[in-house]
């Protein structure tokens, strides 16, 4: 592609694309995503160039919707006729144009662009940064909030098919402009005719700060100094007359005792952390566990030669993890503390990434192209592995069959020599379904027959590392750990289900042979000769001194008792959802192992009593204790105008925090609450 270009492809049913520049100068392009018609759209691609000259006259046109609508029939959408000639056709009521603007010149755009019925529109006008901030355009001749400088961009509101749109350039430099004109989009709002509240904005410190400079008595103090003689911490002159600065540090401080109080009751502001259900982070710590975080707070973790007694314990916390998650005799585990799930994951991953290298050169071949699968449902971390460490990240959708994880036939689908490894995940973020491990095993041993790929596992188990071990359903029977020899390494979150507070996970790689030599480096300035491989360098180490309290005081049995009674009530909450008609759940613990409902049923289980006192959560589907649901079919179709979205933000009136969010791509016109 050249200046000019506009490439278009549709996506609907999932495509992987990436950018490379084989030139020697810095590429400027724009990528604009538009929802279709409909889903489902087989990938096509449509390219065309737009000339400079053309761009210098008036605005041109580019895309505009598909001659045949919203029904178009296969013949159609293989035509691809557009609605206006010359352009591109696109599958929504969209339509786009780019305009050279020279300075004092005015360009008009023609709302719907003469290529649509709908009349209610909104005009997104962007200008690129293309002339090192010397562009600027005006819109409809606004003097205050219309003139756009580079990189800036404005949503017309309010607007009708055939209104016109003035564009002026006020720069010193031609203005390039891109104008994407689409229908206003439906909603509920505009159905049911309900008033739109104006959308305003002030700011509380200017206000403030114009009525202290209006009454000079309550005008901010000039004082000098921070001492002072007062009662109590809103005795002073912070309390009213001087101002604490937000943004700048003061060049004179304040009391203590009046600067902790501010803090603390701004603070108050934060929601509760023991209502806040929408996090898998732990809020608890006993008072034994607060002691020993108190004391070993100064300890810093990086300094090894300082602190050879918290060092110890961290071998000892990732011998205990490597054991739990079955670890072979005649292996030599290895691991480190990191600064949560993250940190560990991108360590797996960056191993993975290194051993790919390694054996690659070895056999002569390049390493350009390396790539990683993951689900859909995949958390941020694993992306940000892909995109942080180069590695095209091959994301491959989920479905309902596949209970919203990692599908082992997709894995299947998209391995080849180039690929380093595949993240599994033990406990999605969206529904507590484990994905499946051990067939995704087979399903890379058999590769490795076919082919001669040889594929590891990386396991997240941030959740799951510190629940799957201790349940009495574990994984329903199948392997997840390093009783699989295609998993190398396996992360968890110790401030999750490890009970100890924000600010801890773990790496365990199954041998050392599995952690890249070139990876570690050996320091000395610090005291001692120490070996580091991570990616942060100091951090604090009395989390990792509350984790082995955890693992000696509580024990196998005392971490069974928590995280079974943790099921336990999530089996309750679940039960009591589906009991009332209206929701139905989407995550799978509450359901009994041999039920055939999955994870989305139609209907409630009515089969499914009380608990009895004794039962366990072997009798029931695996997973974290985690309930995600949706309104059922039966309670939509009486109550239509109930959003969801409702349930969460009148819960959060009362500061319970639970999420509504859609699924995973592919799967995401369905809402969970959870």
């Amino acid at each position: 592609m050249k200046r000019g270009d506009i490439q278009f492809t549709t996506a609907g049913t999932g495509v992987t694309h990436s950018e490379f520049n084989r030139g020697r100068e810095w590429v400027h392009f724009l990528q604009i995503w538009a929802i279709p018609w409909k889903k489902g759209l087989p990938p096509r691609y449509a390219r065309a160039r737009f000339s400079d000259e053309g761009k210098r006259k008036g605005f041109v046109k580019l895309l505009s919707p598909l001659k045949g609508g919203v029904d178009a029939t296969s013949a159609q959408e293989k035509a691809a006729e557009p609605t206006v000639p010359g352009t591109i056709a696109i599958h929504a009521d969209f339509v786009m144009g780019a305009g050279i603007i020279e300075p004092g010149k005015k360009f008009e755009w023609v709302v719907g662009g003469q290529a649509t019925e709908a009349t209610k529109r909104k005009v997104y006008v962007h200008l690129p940064m293309t002339k090192g901030g010397r562009a600027k355009i005006r819109l409809d001749g606004r003097e205050d909030d219309g003139v756009l400088s580079e990189g800036d961009g404005a949503f017309v509101d309010g607007v009708n098919a055939g209104d016109k749109l003035v564009v002026e350039s006020v720069g010193d430099a031609e203005a390039e402009v891109v104008v994407l004109d689409t229908a206003w989009a439906s909603s509920r709002r505009d159905r049911e005719n309900i008033p739109m509240v104006p959308k305003t904005w002030v700011d509380p410190d200017e206000i403030v700060h114009h009525l202290q400079a209006l009454h000079p008595r309550h005008a901010p103090s000039q004082v000098q100094g921070s001492a002072g003689s007062h009662l109590t911490a809103f005795s002073t002159l912070y309390a009213s007359q001087r101002d604490i600065p937000k943004y700048r540090i003061p060049h004179d401080g304040a009391p203590a005792d009046t600067v902790y109080e501010m803090l603390k009751d701004e603070l108050d502001l934060d929601g509760r952390p023991n209502l806040n259900l929408a996090s898998f982070v732990d809020t608890y710590l006993d008072d034994h566990a607060q002691r020993l975080m108190a004391e070993n707070m100064p300890k810093n973790l990086a300094d090894n030669d300082e602190y050879p007694a918290m060092l110890a314990i961290s071998h000892r916390c990732v011998s205990i993890l490597a054991h739990l998650w079955g670890v072979q005799k005649g292996e030599q585990a290895v691991g480190s503390p990191t600064v949560g799930s993250s940190e560990a994951v991108l360590l797996g991953g960056l191993a993975m990434k290194r051993r790919w290298q390694e054996r690659r050169r070895a056999q002569g071949k390049d390493t350009l192209r390396p790539n990683i699968l993951m689900g859909a449902n995949a958390q941020v971390a694993l992306l940000k592995f892909a995109r942080y460490f180069d590695v095209e990240a091959r994301v491959l959708p989920v479905s309902k069959e596949s209970h919203y994880v990692l599908d082992p036939k997709r894995v299947r689908e998209n391995v080849d020599e180039n690929t380093i490894g595949v993240f599994v995940i033990l406990g999605s973020t969206y529904t507590g379904h484990y994905e499946p491990v051990e067939e995704i095993g087979r399903v890379l041993d058999e590769m490795q027959k076919e082919k001669g790929i040889d594929v590891p596992i990386h396991v997240d188990a941030a959740s799951g590392g510190f629940v799957a071990p201790f349940t009495h359903v574990g994984t329903a029977g199948r392997k997840w750990n390093f009783e699989l020899p295609r998993v190398v390494s396996i992360n968890t979150s110790g401030h999750k289900y490890g009970l100890v507070t924000p600010g801890l996970g773990w790496i365990v790689w199954r041998d050392q042979s599995f952690l890249s030599r070139d990876l570690v480096f050996q320091l000395d300035y610090l005291g001692g000769t120490e070996e580091s491989y991570t990616l942060n360098f100091s951090r604090p180490g009395a989390h990792v001194v509350v984790q082995y309290y955890n693992l000696i005081h509580l024990g196998f049995s005392g971490y069974r008792e928590v995280v079974e009674n943790c099921l336990a009530n999530a089996r309750v909450l679940s039960q009591s959802l589906e009991a009332t008609g209206w929701y139905t759940c989407v995550s799978g613990i509450h359901r009994r192992r041999d039920s055939d409902s999955g994870g989305d049923p139609s209907g409630n289980n009515e089969e499914d009593e009380d608990e009895d006192e004794d039962e366990t959560s072997a009798s029931y589907n695996p997973g974290l204790p985690v309930v995600s649901f949706r309104l059922s079919d039966a309670f939509r179709a009486k109550y239509p105008r109930v959003s969801q979205e409702t349930i969460s933000l009148l819960l959060r009136a009362r500061e319970w925090i639970i999420p509504n969010y859609s699924l995973p791509p592919n799967e995401n016109e369905t809402e969970i609450l959870r």
